[in-house]
Order: C-alpha cells, then structure tokens, then sequence
C-alpha cells in the first residue's frame, strides 16, 4: 500500500468529495456580496 504516491483513483474521488464543497463556499460569497 502506498499512501506517499496518491493514485489517480483516490485524487479523483477526493476532487469529487471537495467540488461540492468549493461550489457551495464561493455561491455562498456570492449571495454575501448582493
């Protein structure tokens, strides 16, 4: 098991985890600043 050479798998999965995350943060900035 390597945990130091993240796999192309695990980068995907932890860019589909954040997205909804960043999405969320920046249309809440968004609404902020109206």
């Amino acid at each position: 098991m390597n945990v130091a050479t993240p796999t192309k798998d695990c980068l995907e999965l932890v860019k589909e985890l954040l997205d909804p995350l960043i999405k969320a943060r920046s249309e809440r900035s968004l609404t902020r600043q109206e």
